[in-house]
């Protein structure tokens, strides 16, 4: 569909108008201004001739994700009209006929602030909101969540907020936001009986038991002590890097309920402005549309409906969670009986507290555990859609596994370190194996590294490749599902993840031999973002490990460390590494600050970088190591090493990731500064520093080039 298509219709039925806004699905802002000019147009001629009442409805696919806040052009995204959307959602609630939306699919973005501006809200069963604007240090744009605190109360909505901004049907009808929960299928003949009965004021249900009462908008405001305790609770809640920006989102919930609603509407505007240029706030839209180029990139592949975990043990738990919350059926087993027997017992026990805690119902707690399986055969596997598997891979394990499965059931092996080989069911004879196989790393808290099989020339090879990929792809959107940021990569000995980490120790290595002290060094990069010092981390991973971990990336480990090892002074198990652990929290430690004092007395001598000059130092080096990726293939987009930099250095949600914050630093500037890094044992910036360079361009450049957003 093309822009210059229509997005909406509208038609008249016996003095009902029928507003269908969902032929338009897609998100870039082109569309979304295009979608609001002409549901502004059909209001025009709606409010010329007035009709009896409006039905806004969606049809078959739920309502739009036009102006989703997660994707490339939602409301919050540079480029499209937040004004636009709130006025036109004014328009619609002051509208001199009463207005009923048919809801259905998921809610989000400016198709919730149409929906909330409507008089009445049937929903079809399985209608969910979504509200995701937290996770972007912002709040629901068009007027939306003015309109939300007045239905529901601040309390309710800053708690579906905090919980990830899912609201199930249920949740919203018992919150008096959907007036009647609808079967599917019928929604839209629901809400055109009900729009008709609102012709006839005699009439106050129908048959459906529905009624034609209009709640007040203001009806959620009922206990403010309740509400204004919730608002000051939840801003003194959330990460550090984002206090800010839930200080201001509650100033608006609090405006919600002290002023009228058109002063609210004025203030958040105003709010919601600050908070888009606020640094925490872009940060957190440039990791979203990170994430939207991944998805828009491998196409339309759905999400599994069955997961199988295979041999996870307890790590399947908070994955088998995720899934069971999303929606799909999971299924664990594993040939020991041990592990599967302790991971169903930690669900059951989740569940179990959720259900004490008042934020799971014992019947919803009975529906997720009927869709739990488990068994200690790969056979149970069979008619999942998805396996995700730990076990060699090669061997018998692998091979009996895939021949187990269904011929549509997609493998997904966990990568280890060494280059992943995939068994030789899915090379030798692919159209008799499963219907595909990649391979995973979960590489760091919340990511997941996804990998086809590599390139092959031989003709036997070219299917298993073809299916390799669409497992790939497959296995990224379950991850997605699953709340993991996805990303894919090419094939490596060791997670991409871990390289962004190593480089960091390496540059900080560095700093320490120019003259920094650890604990300097430690502070200054906590201080750009990172949630553990590097230094600090290398003692908690093993020197003697991580010394064999850079040489498998690339990275020469520095005399320091190489000394340290020779030592004993191994890290934090060992009770002394870069820091002394012996009291368990790190400290300058004697016998590290001798052996530094002894190597530098080797070198000539240098200026001792101040804290930015540590955190430029650790930046180029982990920049480098993108680019090579870039420049490999190994990823797509400097966007995707975004994502995986945040989770692999732990850092904040003010944070846009490495790639975006060289840009800010200068790509020139750091270019400069690998060229003297390189005189003390870094290695030499890579090739695509001087293309970029030349050709004059930004890593945003590329990101904007990788997709037709």
């Amino acid at each position: 569909m093309t822009a210059a298509q229509s997005l909406t219709r509208l038609d008249l039925h016996e003095g009902v108008g029928v507003l269908d806004i969902g032929a338009g699905r897609q998100t870039a802002a082109p569309v979304v201004s295009q979608w609001i000019e002409e549901l502004g147009a059909a209001l025009d001629r709606l409010e010329a001739a007035p009709p009896g009442a409006l039905v806004l409805r969606a049809g078959a696919g739920g309502w739009p994700a036009v102006g989703d806040p997660l994707a490339l052009g939602g409301p919050l995204a540079p480029g499209t009209d937040g004004g636009a959307l709130a006025a036109l959602a004014a328009r619609l609630a002051v509208a001199p006929f009463p207005v009923v939306a048919a809801l259905s699919g998921v809610v989000t973005g400016a198709a919730l602030a149409l929906a909330l501006a409507a008089d009445l809200r049937l929903a079809a069963s399985g209608t969910r909101l979504h509200l995701p604007e937290s996770r972007l240090a912002a709040f629901p744009a068009g007027g939306a969540f003015v309109r939300l605190i007045g239905y529901c109360g601040a309390a309710r909505v800053l708690g579906w907020l905090d919980d990830g901004g899912q609201v199930e049907a249920a949740a919203a009808r018992d919150s008096g936001l959907f007036d009647a929960e609808i079967p599917p299928g019928a929604v839209d003949g629901a809400a055109l009986a009900l729009a008709r009965r609102l012709l006839r004021p005699q009439t106050q249900t129908g048959g459906d038991g529905i009624g034609r009462a209009i709640r007040p908008r203001d009806a959620g405001l009922a206990d403010p002590a309740r509400d204004l305790a919730a608002i000051t609770a939840f801003a003194g809640r959330g990460p550090a890097g984002l206090r800010r920006a839930r200080a201001r989102i509650a100033e608006v919930a609090e405006a919600a309920h002290l002023l009228p609603e058109p002063a609210a509407q004025a203030f958040a505007a105003v709010a919601l402005a600050d908070l888009l240029a606020a640094p925490e706030c872009r940060a957190a839209r440039h990791r979203a549309r990170a994430a939207a180029r991944i998805r828009l990139a491998q196409g339309a592949a759905g999400r599994p409906a069955r997961l199988g975990l295979w041999q996870l043990g307890t790590d399947s738990v908070p994955l088998a969670l995720a899934a069971l919350d999303a929606g799909i059926a999971v299924v664990l087993g594993g040939a020991d009986p041990g592990p599967v027997a302790e991971a169903l017992t930690a669900i059951a026990r989740r569940h179990e507290a959720r259900v004490a805690g008042g934020t799971l119902s014992p019947q919803t707690r009975e529906r997720l555990w009927a869709n739990v399986d488990a068994g200690g055969t790969p056979e149970i596997l069979s008619d999942c859609d998805l396996v995700l598997a730990r076990c060699a891979l090669s061997g018998p394990a692998p091979q009996t596994l895939v021949h187990a499965l269904g011929s549509q059931t997609v493998l997904a092996l966990e990568a280890g370190t060494g280059r992943p080989a995939f068994p030789p069911a899915c090379h030798e004879r692919p159209e008799q194996g499963c219907g595909g196989c990649a391979a995973f790393a979960l590489s760091a808290p919340g990511l997941a590294e996804v990998m086809a099989l590599p390139e092959d020339d031989r003709p036997a090879a070219r299917m298993c490749q073809r299916l390799s990929r669409g497992a790939q792809t497959r296995a990224l959107r379950a991850f997605d599902a699953l709340g993991h940021c996805a990303v894919p990569v090419g094939l490596a000995e060791r997670p991409l993840a871990e390289g962004v980490l190593f480089a960091a120790i390496a540059a900080a290595e560095r700093c320490v031999m120019a003259g920094a002290s650890p604990a300097a060094v430690d502070a200054a990069v906590c201080g750009w973002g990172l949630a553990e010092g590097p230094l600090a981390t290398a003692d908690r991973l093993g020197l003697a490990p991580l010394s064999a971990g850079l040489r498998a990336h690339g990275l020469a480990p520095g005399p320091l460390l190489l000394m340290l090892v020779a030592d004993g002074a191994l890290g934090r198990d060992a009770g002394r590494g870069f820091h002394d652990w012996r009291d368990g929290t790190a400290r300058p430690s004697e016998g590290t600050a001798d052996l530094i004092a002894a190597l530098r007395a080797e070198l000539p001598p240098r200026r001792t970088p101040d804290a930015a000059g540590i955190v430029a130092r650790v930046l180029a080096e982990c920049v480098d190591l993108g680019m090579r990726a870039l420049q490999s293939g190994r990823v797509d987009r400097p966007g995707d090493l975004d994502l995986i930099s945040v989770a692999a250095l732990g850092l904040g949600p003010a944070h846009p990731g490495i790639m975006r914050a060289a840009e800010t630093a200068g790509l020139a500037h750091l270019h400069a500064l690998l060229a003297e890094l390189a005189q003390e044992g870094a290695r030499p910036a890579t090739e695509l520093w001087s293309v970029l360079l030349r050709k004059e361009l930004q890593f945003s450049d590329i990101d904007a080039a990788s997709a037709d957003v």
